[in-house]
């Protein structure tokens, strides 16, 4: 699907190149080596050491005739985590993984803690009703060392896997084209069964209380309920379960 990939060794963020670049093309990657200006979900940063993270984007413009426009904006979003994912099961096979949701992976550790070790962020661009294109951001902790004592992450080498990162690159690049090669629903069904949060009991930050995970909704927002009330959740970064 993707024929042009772009490197640098310093960028804003992969994901404004990748905007940039898409003026002009159709699809393109975009890898950089350093971000000093790396978006998280909800306005956070994401931040890690030059050379020792991926920090990748796919960026692709699509065409306006007869979008479905809620499978195909969390189609990429599944697309993401999974490739991460899978990724990591092929080169780290006895450590185990888990998506937390909506779309950051996490590893555990020796001391049977699960911590991040990946985040993936989708921006789409609109014209009028239709996607015009859309983008999405990958990163992933390969070698870093330290974290901010605030965020609960990991890396790779942290778990005592060594690898280059062009190496894990190269299969991150490989199973996203592959799963965004599959019919939406499929990949979305694959993206639900490694999930696994349906059936599951969770907190809301800030509020007591737990609620039952129901099911989810058309966009792939997960629906809970507690006492005969339902809620929509659409951020992952406001509740807290058990993974694995």
């Amino acid at each position: 699907m993707y024929k042009e990939i772009f490197s640098f060794s310093v960028v804003t963020s992969t994901n404004d190149i990748a905007k940039q670049l898409l003026e002009t093309r159709k699809e393109v990657i975009v890898t950089a080596k350093l971000q000093i200006k790396g978006r998280g979900r909800n306005n956070k940063q994401w931040v890690g050491d030059e050379a020792k993270n991926i920090y990748l984007s796919f960026g692709n413009v699509h065409n306006s005739e007869e979008q479905e426009i809620n499978l195909l904006m969390l189609g990429y979003q599944c697309a993401g985590c999974l490739a991460v994912m899978q990724a990591l099961e092929k080169v780290a096979p006895n450590i185990q993984f888990a998506l937390k949701y909506p779309n950051d992976v996490y590893a555990q550790g020796i001391d049977g803690e699960f911590r991040k070790i990946s985040g993936v962020l989708v921006e789409n661009e609109f014209l009028g009703n239709s996607i015009k294109s859309t983008i999405l951001g990958i990163g992933v902790n390969v070698s870093q060392q330290n974290f901010d004592q605030e965020i609960k992450a990991t890396s790779l080498s942290l778990l005592n896997i060594t690898i280059k990162t062009e190496v894990l690159m190269n299969h991150i690049i490989i199973e996203t084209e592959k799963l965004l090669n599959l019919p939406r629903l499929n990949l979305i069904e694959l993206w639900k069964n490694k999930l696994k949060i349906v059936g599951k009991k969770i907190e809301i930050i800030g509020e007591a209380g737990e609620w039952n995970v129901l099911k989810y909704n058309d966009f792939g927002m997960v629906v809970v309920e507690m006492e005969g009330i339902e809620r929509t959740i659409n951020n992952g970064d406001s509740i807290r379960y058990l993974l694995g």
